[in-house]
């Protein structure tokens, strides 16, 4: 959810992401926006990729 508008950018995690791929026909995103307004939702169904681009923001170093 954000108080910013319905492009405002938004962080997905590694399982969330995978979960879409593995489950698409279960999984969809609820996208909560303008919430210091007047609220909108809408529903991304996977893939992801069709309608969002997706950035990795954070790295996970492992030994």
């Amino acid at each position: 959810a954000t108080r910013g508008g319905p492009t405002t950018p938004f962080y997905l995690t590694r399982t969330e992401r995978e979960v879409s791929l593995e489950r698409p026909d279960h999984w969809r995103l609820y996208r909560l926006h303008d919430l210091s307004a007047t609220p909108g939702l809408f529903v991304l169904p996977p893939p992801l990729e069709a309608s969002v681009t997706l950035e990795a923001e954070t790295w996970r170093a492992g030994f």
